[in-house]
């Protein structure tokens, strides 16, 4: 399943990752709201984790977009 992650936490970010590929997640770790809403907007994804305070575009903002 792949999975993309969108948190600007540089500790919590990769430490969801890791957790998230240990499990069987194939995850993809954007850290602002630009990238995630471009990779979104191309890539097929099952699930998507937004932070609402993401720099540059807020969650909500790259959920409106979508």
């Amino acid at each position: 399943m792949r999975l993309l992650l969108a948190e600007d936490d540089s500790d919590l970010g990769p430490r969801l990752k890791r957790y998230l590929d240990r499990q069987g997640f194939a995850v993809d770790l954007f850290d602002n709201g630009v990238d995630a809403e471009h990779y979104g907007s191309e890539t097929p994804y099952d699930v998507m984790v937004l932070d609402l305070g993401l720099p540059q575009r807020p969650g909500l903002e790259v959920l409106d977009h979508w």
